[in-house]
């Protein structure tokens, strides 16, 4: 629920900031809620799943297979955040100019 909060209260300021000046903030704006739900929502969300197979596990006493899953789910959004973030750093400029132009009509 606070994820789902924080990316709420992320896109509000987008309206509001983009809203003001005329539009004159949009490029920063739209490439930082861009980097913002990229770099920290979708890694947060593998890391919550890695903690309820752990929960899972531990309720069957699986305890020995804890430190693989813990392993496996770092491993998991690490390489998630280094695909995400390359990504990220190739398209994001044209991202931004498509957003631009559809918010000019």
């Amino acid at each position: 629920m606070q994820l789902f909060f924080n990316v709420l209260i992320t896109q509000i300021n987008t309206v509001v900031i983009i809203w003001y000046l005329d539009g004159l903030y949009f490029p920063v704006v739209t490439k930082a809620t861009i980097a913002f739900n990229f770099l920290q929502f979708t890694p947060s969300l593998i890391a919550s799943g890695t903690l309820i197979v752990c929960g899972n596990l531990i309720g069957q006493q699986w305890e020995n297979e804890l430190s693989d899953v813990i392993v496996s789910g770092y491993l998991a959004v690490n390489f998630f955040n280094l695909y995400l973030f390359s990504i990220y750093y190739v398209y994001d400029y044209s991202v931004l100019i498509i957003c631009f132009k559809c918010s000019k009509y």
